[in-house]
């Protein structure tokens, strides 16, 4: 195992590089401040992995966000954006929407820490778990095992059948019926809204 290598220290984020028998991985720490604009810091966050495609990448942040794909919640502009970089990036979502909740105080629970990886196989990801009780700070302790033995990286990722389970497609309409707004429904036009729907299910479907 090599030592680490700093990649990116900010005020916000922190990215380290981590080489295991060979393999490299990308670690990053992200901050967003909930009295600030989210867009910035997740531009900083998807320069840093456009630049290390090459690495396996885990990214666990405070990003102060919300959505259906990561807990019980109604999503806000804040995890819309959000949610748009793991799809942009084909990322995926560790968190378990049934898990506790990730912040906990005497002003209410919510579920606003996530974890976050890329080219790390669902095989390879396991035992995400939020600890209550473990730490004393509003945010619960968040652990999970990767295991790194190196195999041929999935691409092109396909959405498949149980990964809908992580959007709730009746919460935000926008990414199901971006293409067909505006268009009203009758007999003259059904065909465009079947091939309209046809080419958002090959979007999310295998």
């Amino acid at each position: 195992m090599s030592s680490d290598l700093q990649t990116k220290i900010s005020r916000d984020i922190i990215a380290i590089n981590l080489t295991v028998n060979n393999t490299h991985f990308i670690f990053i720490s992200v901050y967003c401040s909930p009295s600030e604009d989210i867009v910035p810091i997740l531009q900083q966050l998807e320069s840093i992995i456009e630049v290390h495609q090459d690495s396996f990448i885990s990214i666990n942040g405070d990003f102060t966000a919300k959505s259906s794909a990561w807990g019980p919640t109604e999503q806000d502009e804040r995890g819309k954006a959000l949610l748009e970089l793991v799809f942009r990036q084909d990322l995926d979502i560790g968190n378990d929407i049934y898990s506790a909740p990730t912040f906990d105080s005497e002003r209410g629970k919510s579920w606003i820490d996530l974890t976050l990886t890329k080219d790390i196989s669902r095989e390879d990801f396991k035992n995400w778990v939020v600890h209550q009780d473990v730490t004393a700070s509003d945010h619960n302790l968040i652990t999970y095992e990767i295991t790194y033995e190196k195999s041929e990286r999935p691409k092109n990722k396909c959405w498949k059948i149980e990964d809908l389970k992580l959007i709730d497609f009746r919460k935000d309409p926008y990414l199901t019926i971006l293409k067909l707004k505006g268009i009203k429904i009758d007999e003259n036009n059904i065909e465009e809204i079947l091939e309209g729907l046809d080419e958002i299910m090959n979007i999310y479907l295998c």
